[in-house]
């Protein structure tokens, strides 16, 4: 077997967060007096939280002031999610088949670890690196994995939904399996994610039924085999 680790991003690949993220949103760009209309909130989940902020907030000095504010409200609202359909299954699923799981995200850490409590999912995975201190970007959360839990990237794989999953595995040297039933197109991975990792293949996934088949094929499980739970 190729990959002894899996490594999920968590928006959008393991749950879907839209709501919570967008209710939070909506609330600071209220308080700060921010025209909604003028940004597609959907582009503020994926990339570091500071990246989005600079977009709605440009060289304003409010925008500290936004970023504490959103961090707040948004713990009346970071639960407000839903595991995508296969995906409990899934890490079942490889667990069972010993491999290690983990996650790696730019949301902030300990929401992040709330978050998978909360889903009913944090028991399957042996580390959650999100941003902390300087560590914001994917690529900082992986190479944290990689060298924290002295993993070999090279039989690492990590699953992800975004443009910014992909730059993160490739500034890492890791391969990645991108998923479009979350906040991702299927046109940014076939048509942009081989320029930006160099892979010899893309492969867009449009539900998390998809991504389950894909997996289990991946670790060599074929239709007719006997799986024994």
């Amino acid at each position: 077997m190729k990959y002894n680790t899996i490594i999920f991003d968590l928006d959008g690949t393991i749950s879907n967060t839209e709501s919570g993220i967008f209710k939070a949103f909506r609330k600071m760009m209220k308080e700060f007096g921010v025209d909604e209309s003028k940004f597609d909130l959907k582009k503020f989940i994926g990339p570091p939280i500071q990246w989005s902020f600079y977009q709605i907030f440009g060289d304003d000095m409010r925008l500290f002031k936004a970023l504490d504010y959103f961090r707040g409200v948004y713990l009346d609202f970071m639960t407000d999610n839903t595991l995508y359909d296969g995906v409990k299954e899934l890490l079942e699923k490889l667990a069972a088949d010993g491999l290690a799981l983990g996650v790696a995200t730019s949301k902030y850490e300990p929401y992040a670890v709330k978050v998978l409590k909360e889903l009913g999912v944090l028991e399957y995975f042996g580390f959650v690196f999100g941003s902390v201190g300087d560590r914001n970007e994917k690529a900082d959360g992986l190479r944290a994995a990689v060298e924290g839990k002295n993993l070999d990237v090279k039989s690492c794989l990590l699953v992800g939904d975004t443009l910014y999953d992909m730059r993160g595995a490739a500034a890492c040297g890791m391969d990645v399996l991108g998923v479009t039933y979350g906040f991702g197109r299927a046109e940014d991975f076939e048509e942009k994610a081989r320029a930006l990792t160099g892979s010899k293949y893309a492969l867009a996934l449009s539900s998390g039924t998809a991504a389950l088949i894909t997996a289990l094929k991946g670790i060599g499980i074929r239709p007719g085999d006997e799986i024994i739970t």
